[in-house]
């Protein structure tokens, strides 16, 4: 067996981004991602079996990357505030900057094309950010609610504000970024 090309892997998960955000996670068919992909559809079942073989790791792979971006630069030994603003904005970043990323790992967490076992996964790859908002209560900063709602209140104005920009109707800049922060830190505070 041949090793697999990690340009042509690379090809094929960009071709998958590009097409659901195009069609949808439905719509996006392997037949249109190998041909976006410049591959044949042989070759694309050679790297993944099918479908949600393929968007399983592209959710794994993203999502991985994201946490990483989520949490670069952030001053962990810093006041609780200042921590977590940092997290945001590195968060809000990688939104804007990485569309369809963003944009996918939305989709694809709340599609029936999701295994438990991808579910697992991704919060495990997402135990940075918990441990975050665990300090943030423990230091009875932070609402002390579920995280899963500590995350949609954090996560929804990232996105719809990603999205605005995504569609040009806004333009990000440093008063627009602390409305934004100070509306979601509002909404988690104790």
């Amino acid at each position: 067996m041949r090793p697999k090309d990690d340009a042509k892997v690379e090809a094929i998960y960009e071709a998958t981004l590009r097409q659901i955000d195009e069609v949808g996670i439905a719509g996006a068919t392997m037949a249109r991602i190998a041909r976006d992909a410049g591959v044949a559809t042989g070759t694309l079942y050679t790297y993944f079996e099918n479908k949600h073989e393929l968007l399983s790791k592209l959710y794994v792979r993203i999502k991985s990357g994201a946490v990483a971006e989520f949490v670069r630069d952030m001053p962990a030994d810093q006041p609780y505030r200042i921590v977590f603003r940092r997290v945001w904005l590195n968060m809000l970043q990688f939104n804007v900057q990485r569309h369809l990323e963003g944009t996918f790992m939305a989709q694809f967490y709340r599609s029936t094309y999701i295994s438990e076992e991808v579910r697992a996964e991704g919060l495990r790859l997402f135990q940075p950010i918990n441990a975050l908002l665990d300090r943030g209560k423990r230091e009875q900063l932070v609402r002390d609610v579920d995280n899963a709602l500590l995350h949609a209140a954090i996560s929804g104005p990232i996105y719809e504000t990603a999205q605005l920009v995504h569609e040009g109707r806004l333009t990000l800049n440093d008063e627009i970024i602390e409305q934004v922060f100070q509306m979601t830190w509002d909404s988690i505070k104790a």
